[in-house]
């Protein structure tokens, strides 16, 4: 018998996943708060310090204090409100100013923008000037690419100051203009002081990861993290997704937008001597979206969408890494599976045809099957999107519904 076996949890599900749950949130905090993200020697971003102003603002989701808030959305994630700063196209495509100000005078070296390119790449703004407190002639004045990612602007020496005013001059022609996010640096930076910057700008930003700092804290922490490498927990492993982010355009589009190749499906063993990673699944062309574990902890349920042009399709595969089979094939997305207390399985499923009222996307709706594929059933009569169903201790489901 494999340790995970010796470990497997006798508990009910309610408390098994609890119990897991609460050590992912101990874990990550115990891995980021060694020698991770926060490091002395990265430089400060000062544009987080300062009162961010614009003399144009799409809306409250777009307002200027957003440039500076660790999200930089991917390219063309449709994801941005209340992420970026952008303009009303209709009176300032061809211009805009953004205002940083602090109350003490600081040393400005360089400046990163990141261009708006979550919906169209030619939201970026083009030529610039860049000014320093309420002076007549620009410190330094210069040309942005309209792509992806950062671009530096280095003043050719630092300047001391307490305004610091960004004017667009124009852009490359997209609906609303803006950035995604701008960081203001006292000194010059390598390439991987920037990655490590934005590394841990957008950890600090993660209300999940200041939830698991918190705890971490809490008195007894440290001897939970002991209890669990030492098996006292009833389990010693956990089965772990590693994938992009989703990021949908809306809330019930994460089954169909998104797609990002890359991961699979692991078991993690942590203990006080390392950790162990073993990967089950490898999905190099597709994407893993979630799993569940059997009641008795030796399979695994997951929904994979092995490749772009595919759907999510469930499979089960054993802890130990065998027996992987495919247990739905129809032509629809079939998601969010969850083990029944029969051994049956509920999911979700777009069979039944339907769609958003206010998007082009499939409803996925509650189903339910035996644990080899058969005698699927619909178990909902929503014409709109169910969500996520797990099983309560009673064996009732619980689930969303739009």
């Amino acid at each position: 018998m494999n340790s995970y076996g010796k470990c497997r949890s006798r508990t009910s599900i309610t408390l098994r996943r609890f119990e897991a749950i609460l050590f992912v949130f101990l874990l990550s905090a115990s891995v980021l708060c060694r020698g991770g993200p926060f490091q002395d020697e990265l430089p400060e971003n000062l544009a987080a310090k300062a009162r961010i102003s614009a003399n144009s603002e799409y809306s409250k989701d777009y307002e200027a204090r957003f440039v500076a808030d660790g999200h930089i959305s991917d390219a063309g994630a449709r994801n941005d409100p209340g992420k970026a700063w952008c303009v009303q196209g209709e009176t300032h495509r061809g211009g805009s100013e953004l205002a940083f100000e602090w109350e003490q005078p600081v040393a400005v070296s360089v400046i990163v923008y990141y261009g708006r390119t979550a919906w169209f790449v030619n939201e970026c703004w083009k030529d610039y000037e860049l000014y320093a407190d309420n002076e007549a002639e620009p410190l330094l004045s210069g040309r942005l690419e309209m792509k992806h990612g950062p671009q530096l602007i280095s003043l050719p020496r630092a300047r001391t100051t307490r305004k610091i005013i960004l004017k667009f001059t124009n852009s490359y022609g997209g609906p609303n203009p803006g950035a995604s996010e701008i960081q203001i640096f006292s000194k010059s930076l390598s390439a991987e002081d920037l990655t490590e910057m934005n590394r841990s700008l957008l950890l600090q930003s993660d209300p999940y990861y200041r939830n698991d700092i918190e705890l971490a804290q809490r008195p007894g922490s440290k001897q939970l993290v002991d209890d669990l490498y030492r098996g006292r927990l009833g389990f010693c492993s956990l089965v772990v997704v590693q994938r992009h982010a989703t990021e949908p355009s809306h809330v019930y589009t994460y089954h169909n937008e998104g797609f990002r190749p890359g991961g699979g499906l692991y078991l993690f063993t942590p203990g006080e001597n390392g950790e162990e990673l073993r990967q089950l699944v490898g999905s190099p062309e597709g994407q893993i979206l979630d799993c569940d574990l059997s009641y008795d902890g030796r399979e695994i349920l997951f929904s994979w969408r092995r490749n772009s042009g595919d759907f999510y399709q469930l499979y089960r595969i054993g802890v130990d890494g065998t027996g992987l089979k495919q247990i739905t094939g129809h032509a629809s997305y079939n998601f969010n599976g969850c083990w029944l207390p029969d051994d049956g399985i509920a999911f979700l499923s777009t069979r039944k045809p339907a769609f958003a009222y206010c998007w082009t996307s499939p409803v996925g709706v509650l189903y339910r099957m035996d644990r080899d594929g058969g005698n699927v059933r619909r178990i909902s009569a929503n014409y709109l999107n169910d969500f996520t169903p797990s099983i309560m201790n009673d064996g009732q489901i619980i689930y969303g519904r739009w």
